[in-house]
């Protein structure tokens, strides 16, 4: 009985809402229209049993751009990690060569750095630096005075501390 509900819904609905033809008149598809709506990612069956029934138009519009929006923001990690996976790690236990987990905006005196090996730094020294880069790899070098950061297609680089 809901899959026939769904259904109706899917056809009947549509036209009924061709009237307002994009969500809030900015010229994006509506929910009922489009690869990433919500109503083609799943069957009927899961559409309900998720509770989405129960969202109005305009709250199916929004899930739907979010689904859009958090797909092709995962697709595009995914591709540039399989682009440029996780460099080797260094038989020098003075050096180590991974990637920023994210995209690195810069320092600014105490900025924590994330890796996609799990580990977490913390800027030391003085410094700020405003650039964007999307996953660098970045190389952490032992010296005498602490690890010093350096970040793919940056000049400079900082002293930073691990903090796990």
């Amino acid at each position: 009985m809901t899959r026939i509900w769904m259904t109706m819904l899917l056809v009947l609905l549509p036209p009924v809402l061709q009237g307002q033809g994009t969500a809030s008149g900015a010229g994006e598809p509506t929910v009922f229209v489009g690869e990433h709506s919500v109503l083609n990612l799943m069957s009927a069956a899961q559409f309900s049993a998720a509770g989405l029934s129960k969202l109005s138009p305009g709250e199916l519009r929004e899930l739907s751009k979010w689904v859009r929006t958090h797909s092709l923001t995962t697709a595009e990690l995914a591709r540039t990690a399989a682009l440029d996976p996780e460099p080797a790690p260094s038989s020098n236990p003075g050096m180590m060569e991974t990637r920023m987990a994210g995209d690195f905006t810069g320092w600014d005196g105490g900025t924590v750095f994330e890796f996609v090996n799990g580990q977490l730094w913390r800027q030391t020294s003085f410094g700020t630096l405003h650039q964007y880069a999307r996953s660098p790899k970045v190389t952490l070098v032992a010296t005498g005075g602490g690890w010093r950061l350096q970040v793919e297609g940056v000049p400079q680089s900082i002293y930073v501390r691990r903090l796990r």
